[in-house]
């Protein structure tokens, strides 16, 4: 999904006041988005082997960082964390993140 497209489908869902009811529904959607946009350029790109993801990574990266500053700039503070890609990458997918951190040195 394009960063315009998954910009626009948060603030849908978060609205123009950001709630905790509405923030907790749309971070849920960013992460469902992120994680099959993922999984949907693996198996576009047949990759095995957990270093074959680091490019993957690289550009889910900068969707991310692109995703919050568009978001962040919306509401006026910070909705997401700039970083949060990092986190959610520690957190899903450990082992690949190893190889991310040894690239990106």
């Amino acid at each position: 999904m394009k960063t315009k497209n998954i910009v626009s489908e948060f603030i849908n869902i978060a609205g123009d006041k950001i709630s905790d009811e509405s923030s907790i529904k749309a971070i849920d959607f960013l992460l469902k988005t992120f994680i099959a946009d993922m999984n949907d350029l693996r198996t576009l790109r047949n990759i095995k082997f957990d270093r074959g993801l680091v490019p993957i990574f690289n550009d889910m990266n900068k969707k991310w960082k692109n995703c919050a500053f568009k978001i962040n700039t919306k509401y006026g503070f910070d909705v997401l964390k700039m970083n949060g890609f990092n986190i959610i990458l520690k957190q899903f997918f450990p082992d690949a993140h190893v190889y991310y951190l040894a690239q990106n040195k």
